[in-house]
């Protein structure tokens, strides 16, 4: 699970309390089968199939299987300039 080693302001906060509502299970990552649960819950658009989950999450992850919250933290900060 993502420990912080810095002084956490309140975006992230905010990504901690995103991600765990997210994370499944609570597992610290976020998987091809989240994706899917999300979006079918969400009801966005036609059902995404286990290998679009997957190419999501490849695309957004450090090691190509699952998004962690460094992940999703990297995934949702704005770009360095």
């Amino acid at each position: 699970m993502y420990t912080a080693q810095h002084t956490r302001g309140p975006r992230e906060e905010e990504l901690d309390a995103t991600f765990r509502l997210l994370d499944n299970g609570g597992k610290g990552y976020l998987t091809p089968d989240d994706v899917r649960q999300l979006s079918q819950a969400a009801g966005v658009g036609p059902e995404i199939s286990q290998t679009q989950a997957a190419r999501m999450i490849a695309f957004c992850s450090c090691d190509g299987t699952r998004v962690d919250r460094q992940d999703f933290g990297r995934l949702l900060s704005p770009p360095s300039p």
